[in-house]
């Protein structure tokens, strides 16, 4: 038997336009793509500013 320990991860709740969300503690930055999937990141995103329609 292989003995393995489990760390809890540290979370934060933010407010995203009125929705409460439970997010990793070191997310700080939230987007949201096309389909409505929200997305977090540590480091502020790059906005690809090209329109594919």
């Amino acid at each position: 038997m292989k003995l393995i320990e489990i760390y809890e991860k540290e979370t934060k709740q933010v407010n995203y336009f009125g929705i409460e969300l439970t997010v990793d503690a070191d997310v700080n930055f939230l987007a949201t793509d096309d389909e409505g999937f929200v997305y977090g990141y540590f480091h502020k995103p790059i906005i690809d500013s090209v329109n594919d329609h």
